[in-house]
């Protein structure tokens, strides 16, 4: 969640926790599900806070 809201790409994040890219937007998803987001500015917004 914190590699998302610095503005790191999804594949940028899988590289660096050595997972697969499609794994990482399962999990994105499921963080703007979960928190009702529709941005990745929400959610730098919401790990700020």
């Amino acid at each position: 969640m914190r590699l998302a809201a610095e503005g790191k790409s999804n594949r940028e994040i899988a590289a660096l926790l050595s997972i697969g890219e499609r794994t990482v937007e399962t999990h994105i998803a499921a963080i703007f599900d979960r928190f009702d987001l529709t941005s990745r500015r929400q959610l730098a917004g919401l790990v700020d806070a």
